[in-house]
């Protein structure tokens, strides 16, 4: 696991028996540890034993990252093991772990296939829009071969008290079908290998990891490896994207430089951009040796896809990847911008600002004198090293004390205050509140009456002499929804008719608003009967003179010289796409990271 840096690995049939384990019991971890490079790598393992049956258990081994992420742990003795991993932004990752009996032992397995169908049927049903779900394991049945499914001539109980072979098997996946769940190996390998032989050389596909159809998107590959050990079952393994986990996909098992991410974050905010003025010629020197080393370490990690739409999907996907993991183990500096910031005026946020500033100040005064603290006075702390009393002071600047039936003397603050006068310093701080709050109103209302008063205006003028901005304003509208329970309309026969039927009304309406404004008949209609007009037939005559070699040159590769070139010329300041890459990171990608682009362009 730790050579091949795999987070979350599944055993089944691992022959542990203990007759205490029953579903109520909580499944406990144990931790151990193994020590490479002079650190302490942390494991935990989690076995679920059969109580009765030594050919049976299931275990669960997982890293000690993934293990922080545990939020709840449930089990069928021996067979299942079902882990629910939390991270932010409310995503679930739910592991399901199962064992199936074999088919030949099913009759004396009937209760537990039931308790397998019943637990898998009610988790699927759920419903949790952040739920994603991986179900593997060994199923002991081929999903792909013919007569997988149920149908009428299966049944679980005749007259006889006979269950049709593969009964229980074969309605688990059904069950997965009905959701949409897929074969991940299947999806990345259109004939995949083997998963299990026998002592007779006999090989089947019986060990398969399902995904939900809402986590297909955030898996890179899936691949059946030769497992390193001596067994009889092959090693399946599946690729989650980075951009899935939070934080950042963090390589906490190897020595490598993706530990530098351990406390970055994955991206950035809405409102947030890099710095790129600030960052120094050694941070994009040290940049460009981290996204190649990053991308080398990705690359070998995975094998290569055969198909060639995958392959290049999976390369571009560890460029991305190697680029944000060089961002944030260097850590570009990150400019905030407030897109509401500047929405009111400056006089405005000024009053804001002193509002919040003498609200908090009455707060903390409250809560410094109560009969609990009995505080004969507060410390010069309380001042902030004076630049609390200073912001008082300029704000008390900018009032006539008159006008809050005060004197001058009222506004002289000590930078000690005792308690002997604090119910009048209350009594002023409450004062110069109510002011400031009615002075914020006002100018609040101002603001707004004068940008009502100026779009009017301008809306008016527009009508004269900017007709495309008003048709522009006008249309840029949420569009109101009807809602269509009953119809009026004509039928075939012209005659007005009545309905409520919602796919009579679907189909009247898709009919009506598809055809609205159609003219059927028109001298402008274009008719492929009548030959062009005399003066458009030139326009349409095919082009002479085309050079012989002008499909040659379209058909040549990219050169190294012409891509650079290109990216040269790239203009700076401009907003990034979804993976927050901009002109300026890709003007200083390594040349060897542009020949992989170049590659995936030819």
């Amino acid at each position: 696991m730790i050579d091949s840096n795999i987070h979350c690995l599944l055993l089944t049939e691992t022959h542990l028996k203990d007759p205490k384990n029953i579903p109520t019991i909580r499944l406990k971890a144990t931790s151990f540890k193994y020590i490479q490079n002079n650190k302490n790598i942390t494991f935990y393992i989690i076995h679920n034993p059969s109580p009765t049956q030594s050919a049976s258990g299931v275990s669960f081994i997982i890293s000690s990252l993934l293990y922080q992420r545990i939020q709840k742990i449930e089990h069928i003795p021996g067979r299942l093991i079902h882990i629910t991993f939390f991270f932010k932004r409310h995503e679930q990752l739910h592991v399901l772990g199962i064992y199936l009996p074999p088919i030949t032992s099913s009759k004396n397995n009937t209760e537990t296939l039931k308790s397998i169908n019943l637990y898998l049927k009610t988790h699927l049903n759920s419903k949790n829009q952040y739920k994603k779900n991986i179900i593997m394991g060994d199923f002991n049945i081929n999903p792909h071969k013919p007569n997988t499914t149920l149908t009428t001539n299966d049944t679980e109980d005749n007259s006889d008290g006979h269950v049709t072979l593969a009964f229980y098997h074969k309605k688990f996946l059904t069950t997965l079908r009905h959701h949409t769940y897929k074969d991940i190996v299947k999806i990345y390998n259109e004939t995949p290998s083997y998963t299990f032989k026998n002592t007779s050389n006999h090989t089947s596909y019986i060990d398969i990891i399902f995904v939900s159809p809402n986590l297909i998107s955030h898996t890179i590959c899936a691949s059946v490896v030769d497992a390193p050990i001596h067994t009889d079952h092959r090693l399946i393994l599946v690729a989650l994207n980075h951009k899935f986990f939070n934080p950042s996909n963090i390589n906490f098992i190897t020595n490598t430089p993706d530990s530098i991410e351990l406390n970055r974050k994955n991206s950035l905010a809405h409102n947030e951009r890099y710095n790129y003025k600030k960052i120094t010629k050694a941070q994009w020197v040290d940049f460009k040796n981290f996204v190649w080393d990053n991308f080398l370490l990705r690359s070998n990690r995975n094998p290569t896809p055969n198909n060639p739409q995958k392959y290049v999907n999976i390369t571009f996907e560890y460029i991305v990847q190697s680029i944000q993991s060089a961002i944030n183990a260097i850590g570009f500096p990150i400019i905030k911008h407030n897109h509401h910031q500047y929405e009111m005026s400056y006089k405005i946020r000024i009053l804001e600002n002193d509002q919040h500033y003498i609200t908090r100040l009455i707060r903390s005064l409250n809560r410094y004198f109560t009969p609990q603290t009995s505080n004969i006075y507060i410390s010069m702390n309380f001042w902030n090293g004076h630049k609390k009393l200073n912001r008082l002071k300029r704000i008390c600047s900018n009032i006539d004390p008159l006008s809050l039936e005060l004197t001058a003397a009222n506004f002289i603050w000590s930078p000690y205050l005792t308690s002997s006068h604090y119910e009048a310093s209350l009594k002023i701080l409450l004062k110069i509140k109510n002011y400031i709050d009615a002075q914020l109103q006002e100018e609040t209302s101002n603001f707004q009456r004068n940008k009502i008063e100026k779009f009017i205006n301008r809306r008016d003028n527009d009508l004269r002499s900017n007709q495309k901005r008003m048709l522009t304003s006008i249309l840029d509208r949420v569009p109101e929804k009807i809602k269509l329970d009953r119809l009026v309309f004509k039928d075939d026969t012209d005659t007005l008719t009545f309905t409520t039927d919602k796919d009579e009304i679907e189909s009247i309406a898709i009919d009506h608003y598809s055809n609205i404004g159609k003219v059927d008949k028109s001298p402008l209609a274009y008719d492929p009967s009548i030959p062009l007009r005399e003066e458009w037939s030139s326009v349409y005559e095919p082009i002479s003179g085309i050079p012989d070699d002008a499909q040659k040159r379209l058909n040549d590769l990219i050169t190294l010289e012409e891509l650079q070139s290109a990216i040269k010329d790239l203009p700076t300041s401009k907003a990034a796409g979804p993976n927050k890459i901009s002109y300026e990171i890709i003007k200083q990608l390594p040349l060897q990271l542009l020949n992989v682009l170049l590659s995936l362009f030819n």
